[in-house]
């Protein structure tokens, strides 16, 4: 956390005031080490969220989006299970990473919209999951 530009990094993510990014929010976006590290840390807690945490993570979400690796795809697939579920725990966070999976190459996608769709009860982002696996090609049953 000390190390220089996090809080730059924090605060921009705490900035994101929708559920997908702006072109100019995302073009000020950096990835540096404590974005995979901090949703990593999210990836296998089991607590209650504040929505100021949700709101928090869903930046870090569609900061760590700027990075096209498949590391980065399966950190946010790690990343949507936990957000998604019950209730959900982190519903900002989960509809955000719906739409950036919906936006990614690879078969980590279609299997965690799967996942998702098989586990979400909230109307709202069931239909958000069956549109991303419908802009994947993914079929929807």
């Amino acid at each position: 956390m000390a190390e220089p530009g996090v809080e730059r990094v924090l605060r921009h993510a705490m900035s994101l005031t929708s559920v997908v990014a702006s072109k100019a929010w995302l073009s000020r976006a950096v990835v540096a080490p404590i974005v995979p590290a901090v949703l990593t840390c999210f990836s296998a807690y089991d607590g209650r969220l504040t929505s100021g945490t949700d709101q928090l993570l869903r930046g870090l979400a569609w900061t760590l989006s700027r990075d096209p690796s498949g590391e980065a795809t399966a950190l946010l697939g790690r990343v949507a299970i936990p957000a998604a579920s019950a209730g959900p725990r982190a519903p900002q966070t989960a509809a955000a990473v719906v739409e950036i999976l919906a936006g990614r190459s690879g078969d980590v996608p279609g299997r965690v919209l799967g996942e998702l769709a098989g586990i979400v009860a909230r109307r709202s982002l069931l239909d958000r999951i069956g549109a991303a696996r419908t802009r994947l090609g993914v079929p929807v049953s």
